[in-house]
């Protein structure tokens, strides 16, 4: 999880910094790339419910991937509009990734768990102005990396468990029992409310014993 907040913040700083690259006025491209956030926030929340949180982050960080990729074959107005689907995609990813966080990680180190990657995600934020900088050797160069970059975030999430739905552990040891499970959301529930489970069949029991004895 680490490695997609570095990627994601990467590759969003890097877009914002590379507008001035793109077709076109700087000022509308500087615009639009701030626009075309509102909409990315609001689809990153519904996409989550619906779709879950694992889908929703390898779908987001494709768009970003390949809006980054094309973005450096092509020129003109498809670059900038190619560009800012990229944007789309990494703007909502970047949104969501700190609700996933929270969930793959049991309570007693969600706090440091969520502030260790945040805190790993700078090291993308100061990598991205350098990656600018590329430009002079080409001027397709920083879209390549920004779009290997979000490609690799997404191959990276196909790794994570789903949690839609999941019960939240507390321990370690319940998390470590999670992790032993396949990644469904069938199994995490099951791990997470065994020992419900285990008192219901036991009063469930009980009360076929009581039925069982003559009166």
């Amino acid at each position: 999880m680490s490695f997609i907040f570095v990627a994601n913040s990467m590759v969003y700083y890097g877009l914002s910094l590379n507008v001035g690259s793109l077709g076109g006025s700087i000022y509308l491209n500087s615009f639009l790339s701030g626009l075309v956030e509102m909409p990315s926030y609001a689809f990153a929340q519904f996409s989550v419910e619906f779709f879950g949180r694992k889908r929703t982050l390898i779908f987001l960080n494709a768009i970003a991937g390949t809006g980054c990729l094309l973005s450096a074959f092509v020129t003109g107005k498809a670059q900038t509009a190619v560009a800012l689907i990229g944007r789309f995609g990494i703007a909502a990813s970047f949104n969501m990734i700190f609700l996933y966080t929270t969930e793959l990680f049991p309570t007693v180190v969600r706090s440091a768990a969520l502030g260790t990657c945040s805190l790993v995600a700078r090291i993308g934020g100061i990598a991205a102005p350098q990656i600018i900088l590329f430009r002079r050797f080409h001027d397709s160069l920083p879209s390549l990396i920004f779009g290997a970059t979000a490609a690799a975030a997404c191959l990276t999430a196909t790794l994570l468990p789903e949690t839609k739905g999941v019960v939240l552990e507390d321990d370690l040891e319940g998390a470590a029992k999670q992790a032993s499970a396949k990644s469904s959301t069938r199994e995490f529930v099951r791990f997470g409310l065994s020992s419900e489970y285990n008192n219901d069949d036991d009063d469930n029991n009980n009360e076929e014993d009581e039925e069982i004895l003559p009166r």
